[in-house]
């Protein structure tokens, strides 16, 4: 698995899941280069790799959601099948549906109401 296409707080969220996790995943062909499949390939294509995922870890993802026009699918799944998926060659980025900091940027040297 190659670690630059992982966002940190997904790695996180998988060893230290006890329940399922999610995440958006973007997929290409295995055999290109990076190059963004057509829309009407994307569904397809993830349902190849999510079918092949489920076989390896013995269990399907709970929820998907396919985003065609962007290739790249949301999946609420185990961590053995996030595992499993994000190491997938199709796979070229994957970061968390949700993300646990807070996205606010607190105010400096705020001054007196």
């Amino acid at each position: 698995m190659m670690k630059s296409k992982l966002y940190s707080d997904l790695v996180k969220q998988i060893e230290n899941a006890t329940g399922p996790v999610q995440a958006v995943v973007q997929i290409r062909h295995a055999d290109s280069n990076h190059s963004i499949p057509p829309a009407d390939e994307v569904g397809p294509l993830v349902k190849t790799v999510f079918d092949r995922v489920e076989k390896i870890c013995g269990q399907a993802a709970m929820r998907t959601n396919v985003l065609q026009n962007v290739a790249s699918a949301i999946v609420e799944a185990n961590p053995c099948f996030l595992r499993v998926l994000i190491a997938q060659p199709e796979v070229i980025s994957a970061i968390p549906n949700e993300i646990s900091q807070s996205l606010v940027i607190p105010p400096i040297d705020k001054r007196p109401a």
